[in-house]
Formats: structure tokens, sequence, C-alpha cells
């Protein structure tokens, strides 16, 4: 496991260092009361492209996650709002 929010610069995977060009994909969960009808994100500073999915839809993507190690993000502060249906969301970031 890595900590979040960080560089994964000084982590390494299998013996190995990880390069900072590097990509991953972040899953959690989170409970929510039911009396919860609106979440949202705010993104101040996000140094790579990505993609949020909740619950398998995709609500926010700066940029194209790849593989190459060239971004194409604006990096500007974002926030976003999702309507939530479910006590159990599921997210995951690219």
């Amino acid at each position: 496991f890595i900590d979040l929010p960080s560089s994964w610069n000084h982590f390494s995977q299998n013996g190995k260092s990880l390069a900072g060009k590097a990509y991953a994909s972040y899953r959690f969960q989170v409970l929510v009361p039911d009396s919860c009808p609106m979440l949202g994100f705010r993104f101040f500073d996000q140094g790579t492209d990505f993609e949020i999915f909740v619950n398998g839809k995709s609500i926010l993507r700066d940029g194209q996650p790849n593989s190459q190690g060239f971004s194409t993000a604006n990096f500007l502060p974002q926030t976003v709002f999702f309507q939530v249906t479910d006590t159990k969301l599921d997210i995951i970031i690219h």
C-alpha cells in the first residue's frame, strides 16, 4: 500500500523502484448515509492526467490517462458534484 496523497518516486514494487513516469489506478469504497443526496470532489493541483469514476460512471476527466508517459491535462483547479444513489460508493481514479 502507499499513503495518499504522495509521490511514488520513493516507492518500490517487487524490489524495484518506481519511476516518476508511472501510472496507477486507485479504487476505494465509501459508505454514505441515506440522507446524503449529493457529494463532490475538489482538485486543487492534480499533477497528471486523470479520470474519476463513481459506481462505474465517469464524472470527471482532465487529459487522457495513458501508459505512454505524456500528459495532455490542463492542471486547473476543478470541482465536480454527483448524485448519490446508493449507500456504498465505488470510486476509481485512473
